[in-house]
């Protein structure tokens, strides 16, 4: 039983892989635009922005995938 890892190591070692919020120019990397048009989405509602202190802003990376809508196609 020494190799059995719990859920809670394993839950810290993905979140450490993958941080649940990201900055504005991390966002626009993740989703392959420029950083004007995730400053554009949270301007307009379309994507939630949390502001940690005066001047940083952080976005879920969560709410990067639910903002990409599917087209459609193929079904």
């Amino acid at each position: 039983m020494a190799n059995v890892k719990s859920s809670s190591q394993s839950t810290r070692r993905h979140s450490a892989l993958r941080p649940a919020y990201v900055g504005i120019p991390e966002a626009a990397a993740y989703l392959d635009v420029d950083h004007k048009t995730i400053r554009r989405l949270i301007a307009a509602q379309l994507l939630p922005g949390y502001r940690l202190g005066n001047r940083i802003i952080k976005v879920k990376v969560a709410d990067l995938d639910a903002v990409l809508t599917p087209m459609g196609g193929a079904g």
